[in-house]
């Protein structure tokens, strides 16, 4: 599918009827996917049979990063 080879001739021509799949498919997919990756990364279960491995226990988040110019002005350094 060329969305081109379709959107070009319906703005010369005027004629918009099936011009809405070319701009909705995309979004769709777009939203599809990210659904998919959040819903897969967020799973250890499911990351674990896609990798073959067991399902590890959840791992506490990291700490945020300082900013470069924090470590010298750190008192703990």
């Amino acid at each position: 599918m060329n969305p081109i080879r379709t959107l070009g001739p319906a703005i010369v021509l005027g004629r918009y009827t099936s011009v809405w799949i070319y701009l909705v498919a995309p979004v769709a997919g777009m939203l599809i996917g990210a659904l998919c990756n959040r819903v897969v990364r967020g799973s250890d279960a499911i990351l674990a049979f896609l990798c073959g491995t067991k399902p590890t226990r959840a791992v506490a988040p990291r700490a945020t990063p300082r900013a470069v110019g924090s470590l010298a002005s750190s008192p703990h350094y």
